[in-house]
Protein backbone atom coordinates (compact mmCIF):
# COMPACT_ATOMS: atom_id res chain seq x y z
CA UNK A 1 0.00 0.00 0.00
CA UNK A 2 1.18 3.55 -1.18
CA UNK A 3 1.35 6.30 1.14
CA UNK A 4 -0.83 8.91 0.63
CA UNK A 5 1.39 12.53 0.02
CA UNK A 6 -0.84 14.14 2.73
CA UNK A 7 0.62 11.54 5.02
CA UNK A 8 3.75 11.74 4.29
CA UNK A 9 3.91 15.68 4.59
CA UNK A 10 1.72 15.53 8.34
CA UNK A 11 4.65 12.61 9.57
CA UNK A 12 7.54 14.92 8.51
CA UNK A 13 6.27 18.10 10.22
CA UNK A 14 4.89 16.40 13.10
CA UNK A 15 8.48 14.99 13.18
CA UNK A 16 10.17 18.14 12.73
CA UNK A 17 8.03 20.42 15.45
CA UNK A 18 8.28 17.47 17.85
CA UNK A 19 12.40 17.86 17.86
CA UNK A 20 12.24 21.59 17.97
CA UNK A 21 9.62 21.56 20.60
CA UNK A 22 11.85 18.63 22.75
CA UNK A 23 14.74 21.17 22.53
CA UNK A 24 12.37 24.24 23.19
CA UNK A 25 11.25 22.63 26.50
CA UNK A 26 14.83 21.00 26.82
CA UNK A 27 15.84 24.80 27.22
CA UNK A 28 13.43 25.72 29.64
CA UNK A 29 14.86 22.57 32.00
CA UNK A 30 18.17 23.69 32.54
CA UNK A 31 16.98 27.74 32.84
CA UNK A 32 17.25 27.75 36.20
CA UNK A 33 21.06 26.75 36.01
CA UNK A 34 21.45 30.15 33.64
CA UNK A 35 19.97 32.50 35.93
CA UNK A 36 21.85 31.32 38.55
CA UNK A 37 24.95 31.81 35.98
CA UNK A 38 23.05 35.01 35.26
CA UNK A 39 23.14 36.04 38.84
CA UNK A 40 26.64 35.46 39.34
CA UNK A 41 27.15 37.46 35.97
CA UNK A 42 25.67 40.16 37.73
CA UNK A 43 27.79 40.33 41.04
CA UNK A 44 30.77 40.28 38.92
CA UNK A 45 29.51 43.14 36.71
CA UNK A 46 28.56 45.02 39.85
CA UNK A 47 32.27 44.98 41.66
CA UNK A 48 33.79 45.70 38.49
CA UNK A 49 31.68 48.35 38.24
CA UNK A 50 32.12 50.25 41.69
CA UNK A 51 35.76 50.32 40.83
CA UNK A 52 35.21 52.43 37.82
CA UNK A 53 32.39 54.56 38.74
CA UNK A 54 29.31 54.52 41.58
CA UNK A 55 26.95 55.91 39.28
CA UNK A 56 27.16 52.31 37.31
CA UNK A 57 26.04 50.26 40.02
CA UNK A 58 22.58 52.04 40.28
CA UNK A 59 22.24 50.64 36.35
CA UNK A 60 23.48 47.51 38.04
CA UNK A 61 20.82 47.24 40.35
CA UNK A 62 18.36 48.25 37.85
CA UNK A 63 19.00 44.91 35.49
CA UNK A 64 19.31 42.90 38.68
CA UNK A 65 16.02 43.62 39.87
CA UNK A 66 14.52 43.01 36.67
CA UNK A 67 16.15 39.85 36.37
CA UNK A 68 14.57 38.71 39.71
CA UNK A 69 12.10 36.02 39.42
CA UNK A 70 9.79 34.09 42.40
CA UNK A 71 11.13 32.24 44.36
CA UNK A 72 8.69 29.40 43.03
CA UNK A 73 9.52 29.91 39.45
CA UNK A 74 12.87 27.72 38.39
CA UNK A 75 11.03 24.63 40.24
CA UNK A 76 7.63 25.49 37.89
CA UNK A 77 9.88 25.98 34.88
CA UNK A 78 11.93 23.13 35.32
CA UNK A 79 8.82 20.98 35.94
CA UNK A 80 6.93 22.93 33.08
CA UNK A 81 9.56 21.88 30.44
CA UNK A 82 9.70 18.68 31.36
CA UNK A 83 6.17 18.10 30.81
CA UNK A 84 6.38 19.81 27.20
CA UNK A 85 9.54 17.71 26.44
CA UNK A 86 6.99 14.64 26.87
CA UNK A 87 4.25 16.38 24.86
CA UNK A 88 6.58 16.54 22.23
CA UNK A 89 8.21 13.51 22.33
CA UNK A 90 4.33 12.14 21.65
CA UNK A 91 4.25 14.63 19.04
CA UNK A 92 7.45 13.18 17.26
CA UNK A 93 5.86 9.58 17.77
CA UNK A 94 2.30 10.52 15.81
CA UNK A 95 4.68 11.75 13.21
CA UNK A 96 6.74 8.45 13.53
CA UNK A 97 3.24 6.49 13.51
CA UNK A 98 1.75 8.82 10.75
CA UNK A 99 5.01 7.77 8.52
CA UNK A 100 4.55 3.70 9.22
CA UNK A 101 0.72 3.77 8.49
CA UNK A 102 -0.61 2.94 12.32
CA UNK A 103 -3.72 2.20 12.64
CA UNK A 104 -4.26 4.48 15.39
CA UNK A 105 -1.69 7.23 13.97
CA UNK A 106 -4.13 10.44 13.27
CA UNK A 107 -5.77 9.64 16.82
CA UNK A 108 -2.64 9.56 18.17
CA UNK A 109 -1.62 13.03 16.30
CA UNK A 110 -4.84 15.21 17.69
CA UNK A 111 -3.89 14.14 21.06
CA UNK A 112 -0.57 15.67 20.48
CA UNK A 113 -1.56 18.30 18.42
CA UNK A 114 -4.73 19.19 21.39
CA UNK A 115 -2.13 19.05 24.33
CA UNK A 116 0.30 20.89 22.75
CA UNK A 117 -2.10 23.59 21.75
CA UNK A 118 -3.60 23.43 25.52
CA UNK A 119 -0.09 23.59 26.74
CA UNK A 120 0.77 26.55 24.85
CA UNK A 121 -2.85 28.40 25.99
CA UNK A 122 -1.62 28.07 29.80
CA UNK A 123 1.90 28.99 28.79
CA UNK A 124 0.46 32.24 27.90
CA UNK A 125 -2.13 32.96 30.91
CA UNK A 126 1.06 32.28 32.98
CA UNK A 127 3.08 34.28 31.53
CA UNK A 128 0.40 36.80 31.39
CA UNK A 129 0.00 36.51 35.45
CA UNK A 130 3.53 36.61 36.02
CA UNK A 131 3.80 39.52 33.51
CA UNK A 132 1.34 41.45 35.45
CA UNK A 133 2.72 41.26 38.73
CA UNK A 134 5.50 43.50 37.18
CA UNK A 135 3.19 46.09 36.26
CA UNK A 136 1.91 46.52 39.18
Amino acid sequence: MSRPTWVTVTGVLLIIFGVLGMMGNLQAIFMPKFMSVQQSFFEMVREKAEEKDPDAAEIIDELEEMAQVPDWFPTFISFYGAIGVLIMVLYFYSGIAMMNLKRNAIRIAYLAIGLSILFAVVQILIALLFLSSFVV
